[in-house]
């Protein structure tokens, strides 16, 4: 498990999680506390990125520009400033849609593959017949 001590900020080369970092840092005061309490992300998660110098997941990074008001687009690729977000609708709303949207996201690949699987099924037996 990583450790609080340590000068993260020399380590971690991830820039995503240099810009949470910046976040702690900026709107919390540099305590872990806050942004837990309002991300509602474990500060074993937090460290566990930090030591493996591991990106959040989409649903993560989706809560933290929710909770903090930032666009995906600076939490990710750094575009834009800290502060630019659509302000539509409450944090809670705008991380509910989110993530219905990355579900429905989800289901619609898993139904790309069945679609496919069933192209291949439906081949098969009509190659054996042109064989014939």
């Amino acid at each position: 498990m990583a450790k609080k001590g340590r000068d993260w900020e020399k380590e971690v080369t991830n820039e995503v999680l240099l810009r949470i970092m910046r976040l702690v840092k900026d709107r919390e005061g540099g305590k872990l506390s806050g942004f837990s309490k309002k991300t509602e992300i474990d500060k074993a998660t937090y460290y566990t990125w930090l030591d493996r110098n591991n990106t959040p997941t989409v649903d993560m990074l989706i809560r933290i520009c929710t909770v903090y008001g930032v666009s995906l687009d600076w939490l990710v690729f750094g575009d834009g400033k800290v502060g630019e977000t659509v302000k539509k609708g409450s944090p809670k709303q705008t991380f509910e849609s989110a993530t219905k949207i990355a579900k429905l996201e989800g289901r619609i690949q898993e139904l790309e593959k069945k679609v496919l699987e069933y192209r291949k099924l439906i081949k098969s037996p009509l190659r054996a017949v042109n064989k014939k």
